[in-house]
């Protein structure tokens, strides 16, 4: 399930977005919008936990024949809404970018594109836009000589094919590597459960701290002939903390039901645990909000001082590359520091600047696989 709802959601309309918007721009200002455009995915990060605190800690429930539409399920079915409508509004509203018309042959629609556009800008009449015709580029009329003329799947697939293995010819195969390199990481994903583990370790053991790793093996089920079965219990005890109180290691198993007379290694969990603590949603939104700000200040730093300056040449020339490698190393550094930070605050601020680094040094590199790939490519 997250595989695919990364594959539709994120991954491909992510990569098809920032080519787009950069082909509405000129070579000054597209860097800027890029990174501007980056802003809404900690806006996005800052959004969900807020909507999160509202709608999770509900005790709403709908029972249906085939499940019950908890809390939960409500809030996943408000996730799914801003994309749907995004969709509807690119389809419905957007133009195509002229630039890929151009690519397909079409030159006509292309110059309509760019006069809808010129109309947008300036306010004038379309017979004002002074530009009458459009000379194709060479890569336009290769795309032209080899463009499939009909719909069918395995045309489409053939499609595909001759866009995607591009990118790991000789000319373009090092960019590519380090483009995915650089974009390789998921710890965003995982921080939830590591506050949510550091609350509840903390209100379990009287204010005891623990590193991260310490919190999570606290609470891991595993198997009882080898380890003692620890389980975070459900909803009540976090909640409701003084009526289930944990006194001792001990008392952990007592939320475990095991199936049959003797140990084994099967266990059956009481109830599933669709807790989150506060301190989660809290540290969550403090995150996405500074990560949105830093993503500002850079758009606007961008368009001061240029892309040159921030580093977005740094895979063309090597003397670019260096504030990017400070961005990426503090990140790193960060993150290896995750496991030896004691207390939620220590892990917040560590976890703060790895989310922020690496995300600024994504919208850089983003607007930086604009300029390095053409349009077949890139879309």
């Amino acid at each position: 399930y997250r595989f695919v709802t990364s594959l539709f959601s994120i991954c491909s309309p992510g990569a098809v977005v920032y080519a787009y918007v950069g082909e509405f721009y000129n070579n000054i200002k597209r860097p800027t919008a890029i990174v501007l455009v980056s802003v809404f995915l900690p806006i996005g990060t800052l959004a969900l936990p807020g909507l999160a605190w509202g709608v999770i800690p509900q005790t709403w429930i709908v029972t249906l024949p085939w499940c019950s539409f908890n809390s939960w399920r409500i809030f996943v079915v408000f996730c799914a809404v801003p994309s749907l409508m995004g969709g509807m509004i690119v389809y419905l509203c957007l133009p195509e970018s002229p630039k890929f018309l151009m690519n397909q042959g079409k030159k006509e629609e292309a110059l309509k594109v760019l006069r809808h556009v010129f109309v947008v800008n300036t306010g004038n009449d379309p017979g004002d836009y002074m530009v009458e015709s459009i000379k194709e580029d060479n890569s336009a009329e290769r795309n032209i000589s080899n463009n499939i003329p009909n719909n069918s799947c395995l045309n489409i697939m053939k499609n595909i094919w001759s866009q995607t293995a591009p990118l790991f010819q000789r000319q373009h195969i090092l960019m590519t590597l380090l483009v995915c390199a650089l974009h390789f990481n998921s710890l965003l994903l995982w921080l939830p459960e590591m506050f949510n583990n550091m609350a509840a370790y903390s209100l379990f053991y009287d204010g005891q701290t623990a590193s991260v790793c310490e919190s999570m093996r606290a609470f891991v089920v595993s198997t009882v002939d080898e380890t003692l079965y620890q389980y975070l219990p459900g909803n009540r005890s976090i909640w409701n903390y003084e009526s289930n109180p944990f006194t001792s290691n001990s008392s952990l198993i007592d939320d475990i039901i095991l199936s049959g007379s003797s140990y084994g290694n099967r266990t059956e969990i009481a109830e599933c645990d669709s807790t989150i603590t506060p301190e989660t949603f809290r540290n969550t939104l403090i995150i996405g909000g500074g990560t949105g700000a830093i993503n500002l200040i850079i758009g606007f730093v961008v368009r001061w001082t240029g892309r040159k300056v921030i580093g977005f040449q740094f895979l063309y020339y090597r003397k670019r590359m260096y504030l990017l490698v400070v961005f990426m190393g503090v990140a790193a550094g960060s993150c290896i520091g995750l496991n030896f930070g004691q207390t939620s605050e220590i892990v917040l601020v560590l976890a703060f600047l790895f989310v922020c680094l690496t995300g600024v040094s994504s919208s850089l590199l983003n607007s930086a696989v604009v300029d390095i790939f053409p349009t077949q490519l890139s879309k």
